[in-house]
């Protein structure tokens, strides 16, 4: 009966596992594809190891890679892309605007302050806003770049925050998609990389001039 219960146990890891390397390995060839055409720099990894891009596009600075998180189920793990954009010079405010998940996160932050947004059509009740100043961010987040937020914020399978201040501003976004279709991931880089020109506090050279 054990011997039974550890072959059945044994080939559902080995399945997960196998399952686990074919998407890994569609998203190594993906990403290399999406490497290429942007003239990114894409670095591989052993086998078993997740892919990396770095680069710059529409004169913003992206990083993308895979990190894992631990489950309660009998997987142990699951794993999500990291998309993380650099926007270049920041605001003369702190500010986090962030999708439900990263309550917690924002809780953590020495920033009190909070701006009260009506709900519509371009903006959820559930996204989370923390400022040095409320006023600053009330300022800077115009209904064009709440637009912009929401058409990010709304992507399926994403969480995302978008941070600033005096330094930098930063888009740090999450997703479950490993992004293993190259046209697919095309579309959503640049849905993002769109909705950034409107974000960015300043306008990057090379995409004011798109």
């Amino acid at each position: 009966m054990w011997i039974f219960i550890w072959v059945i146990l044994s080939a559902f890891v080995l399945g997960v596992f196998g399952w686990s390397q074919v998407i890994l390995q569609q998203q190594k060839r993906c990403w290399a594809i999406f490497a290429k055409r942007h003239n990114l720099s894409y670095t591989s990894g052993k086998f078993t190891e997740s892919p990396t891009l770095t680069g710059t596009m529409d004169g913003f600075r992206i990083n993308l890679s895979t990190a894992a998180q631990q489950t309660a189920d009998a997987r142990g793990q699951r794993f999500f892309t990291l998309i993380e954009v650099n926007l270049g010079p920041g605001l003369t405010t702190s500010a986090a605007i962030a999708t439900p998940t990263f309550e917690i996160l924002l809780g953590e932050l020495k920033m009190k302050e909070s701006l009260p947004i009506a709900a519509d059509q371009d903006w959820s009740a559930a996204y989370l806003n923390r400022a040095r100043n409320a006023k600053d961010l009330e300022a800077y987040l115009t209904v064009e770049r709440r637009k912009a937020l929401h058409d990010i914020f709304s992507m399926k399978t994403v969480r995302a925050i978008f941070f600033f201040d005096e330094i930098d501003a930063v888009l740090h976004l999450e997703t479950t998609d490993p992004l293993r279709n190259p046209d697919a991931m095309e579309k959503i880089v640049k849905r993002i990389l769109k909705n950034l020109k409107v974000l960015a506090p300043q306008i990057p050279a090379q995409a004011a001039s798109v």
